[in-house]
């Protein structure tokens, strides 16, 4: 199997992020997945690349309990258990009770759904903590930042687990939806650590992480899980930059560091071939 990455695009034109990644020995990894609609478009292209009517996944990763991340997965499980299978997921979620009193029917739902549904699978998940590092295959991943309870802002954001992978002498950021102050602590914990050839853009790459860690990062390509309205905050169709995202901000900092290539995912997937 080939060393690729592929960022998947959406199938709703609404935000969402999910990632396959495949490496040289046969291992296959899934970074969340996208939302509900998505998740036939991931079965299907787990079958396509692994040429499996029943492909296994051996590693897959989450990053926060947000359903543009995760309902995917439950969607698999509800719908096509039987097509689809797993090895480990690799996990740091807060407790419910820290997420309810800001989003009692956001990260706190989809963090209850994902406890429930996971009794049955226990055993398979490992809760990772800050420093840890694991293989899957010849894909290395260290986790450098995980939930941090003393954050009272933009809780389920900021708890978003961050994944640092190296893969064919590549290096890989992946932010999940990370906001500022989980950002700032990041960047300041671990300044040499977070500087990448890959980055993916934090929160679909408006108002999550401060303009000084994309800075601090210096990225050569960054991977942007937005579709092309949010690309352009063009929402409505009144033009570009019409509405109240941040997109075209963050877009303006990344030419600012002199990056040698954006990458959205929209109407198609994005392959990236590392051989």
């Amino acid at each position: 199997m080939e060393n690729r990455v592929y960022m998947l695009s959406n199938q709703t034109h609404t935000q969402m992020m999910g990632f396959i990644i495949t490496e040289e020995s046969g291992k296959v990894i899934v970074i969340d997945g996208g939302n509900a609609p998505d998740g036939q478009h991931l079965l299907d292209e787990l079958q396509r690349i692994t040429g499996a009517r029943f492909p296994i996944v051996d590693a897959w990763l989450f990053t926060h309990a947000h359903d543009d991340h995760m309902d995917a997965f439950f969607w698999l499980l509800e719908n096509r258990r039987r097509y689809i299978d797993f090895e480990k997921i690799y996990c740091c979620f807060p407790s419910e009770q820290y997420l309810f009193h800001e989003e009692p029917k956001g990260g706190a739902r989809t963090l209850r759904r994902f406890n429930e549904l996971s009794a049955a699978f226990h055993q398979r998940v490992v809760t990772v903590s800050i420093d840890d590092e694991f293989d899957v295959g010849t894909a290395h991943f260290k986790v450098l930042f995980t939930v941090d309870c003393r954050i009272k802002e933009n809780t389920c954001n900021n708890s978003s687990t961050v994944f640092k992978m190296t893969l064919k002498n590549r290096t890989f950021l992946f932010l999940g939806d990370l906001g500022e102050e989980a950002g700032d602590e990041l960047m300041r914990d671990k300044p040499d650590e977070i500087v990448c050839d890959y980055v993916q853009m934090a929160h679909h790459g408006q108002n999550g992480v401060k303009e000084s860690f994309y800075q601090a990062c210096k990225p050569k390509i960054c991977l942007w899980c937005a579709p092309d309205w949010l690309w352009n905050n063009d929402r409505y169709g009144k033009g570009f930059d019409s509405d109240i995202f941040k997109t075209v901000r963050t877009r303006e900092w990344i030419e600012k560091i002199g990056v040698e290539k954006n990458l959205v995912a929209d109407r198609g997937d994005v392959v990236i071939d590392l051989d």
